[in-house]
């Protein structure tokens, strides 16, 4: 629905440009046409009134020649035709060039709009490219210096990326890191910048799997005790049934359905926006691919955890975010990760998306959309010349 919306916004922008050109004209037609000297009078020497339809003209003596002082009784033939330069000028010129403005400003104003809703910076956000060193990564989003280190499973740094291209872009620099035998970690400080206390919030990122997500592999995990937050796969209803699940505290707030299938080592995309507010309380799983946009799928919803949950309480001193992995090295995804997020705040599905295109540039329109955007631009600059001419001719 954001996507027709973004769509029809851009392609009625010219449309709203020629259309407040159109009323100008419509407007101010009559009052070019008509003449003047049928509805001119004189009504004093020293302050000549033009009085037409719609417009009041008024000519001070100095616009006059000593001669049509004198003899004001009839206005001159060459004071008749200043007086319609001077009225053409009143009705036509101003008009069309504030509608104009306000056409202009307008755009600018839906534009604008259009692009605030794809502008929430990540928290954090790993990339994994460029390499800066090969056992850590570092966040590209506000937090720029919540660099996180990459280690195996027995806890020692180690190098988990993958090949050059092998990011979900598949460019060459875009990289992604396989967690079968390892995880990212980020320190405690960081990690409590980012999280907690949050009273709304979405995770999202890309995995890649030849057997979907286990029951109880982690995605993102920052947890003590009972405090904190987990995105995992969940595995009630099979081993690798492919459904999230998301835990706030402690307590279950929701469970995805089994969309989240590994198509034999394709990318997929996954994000969970949620609001945890009192009265507008929410929890959205989406799923997409590197070739299909991301959409809300169905989710099982705890309402009652949901909505006795209002924050993400802070975890104890030591809890750190593990991502791909649990802190205790054993729940790890069997495969890669590549562009994990958190942002702090609940992303609307035309912000997932936004997200979503950024690490996947090839989900941008085909050429053909941009052809007929361009086609549609073309129609209405001929248009507007159009319109142009005919007031010219008309003066």
């Amino acid at each position: 629905m954001e996507d027709t919306l973004s769509a029809l916004i851009f392609l009625a922008i010219p449309a709203i440009f020629c259309l407040f050109r159109l009323l100008a004209e419509n407007l101010c037609e009559d009052t070019s046409q008509s003449d003047v000297s049928d509805n001119a009078r004189v009504v004093r020497q020293t302050d000549v009134l033009l009085i037409t339809r719609a417009t009041i003209v008024r000519l001070h003596p100095r616009h006059l020649s000593p001669a049509e002082n004198r003899n004001t009784s009839s206005p001159p033939t060459h004071m008749k035709s200043r007086a319609q330069t001077l009225l053409h000028k009143t009705t036509i010129q101003r008009p069309v060039t504030t509608l104009t403005a306000l056409a202009g400003f307008l755009s600018l104003t839906l534009l604008a709009l259009n692009t605030a809703a794809t502008s929430h910076a990540q928290a954090l956000l790993y990339e994994f490219n460029p390499v800066s060193t090969s056992t850590a990564a570092t966040s590209t989003g506000t937090n720029t210096s919540a660099t996180a280190s990459l280690k195996n499973l027995s806890g020692t740094a180690a190098n988990l990326y993958d090949a050059d291209g092998s990011g979900v872009s598949g460019l060459p620099g875009d990289r992604a890191i396989n967690v079968s035998a390892g995880l990212l970690q980020l320190a405690h400080s960081a990690s409590s910048t980012a999280l907690d206390g949050l009273t709304s919030f979405t995770l999202a990122g890309w995995y890649k799997t030849n057997s979907g997500l286990a029951g109880g592999n982690r995605l993102f995990d920052y947890t003590s005790g009972t405090n904190g937050i987990i995105l995992f796969g969940d595995g009630s209803t099979g081993a690798a049934t492919s459904q999230l699940s998301l835990q706030v505290n402690g307590t279950n707030i929701a469970i995805s359905d089994g969309s989240y299938t590994a198509n034999n080592g394709e990318w997929v995309f996954f994000a969970v926006s949620v609001n945890l507010t009192a009265g507008n309380k929410t929890a959205t799983f989406y799923q997409g691919t590197a070739t299909s946009l991301a959409t809300s799928i169905t989710a099982t919803i705890n309402t009652t955890n949901l909505n006795n949950t209002s924050s993400i309480t802070a975890p104890a001193s030591a809890a750190l975010l593990n991502i791909g992995n649990s802190g205790g090295f054993n729940r790890a995804v069997n495969g890669s990760l590549d562009n994990m997020a958190v942002f702090q705040t609940a992303l609307t599905e035309a912000e997932v998306r936004a997200f979503q295109i950024r690490g996947a540039p090839q989900l941008v329109p085909e050429p053909a959309t941009n052809a007929l955007a361009l086609a549609t631009a073309a129609a209405t600059l001929a248009s507007l010349a159009a319109l142009r001419r005919r007031h010219h001719g008309r003066r």
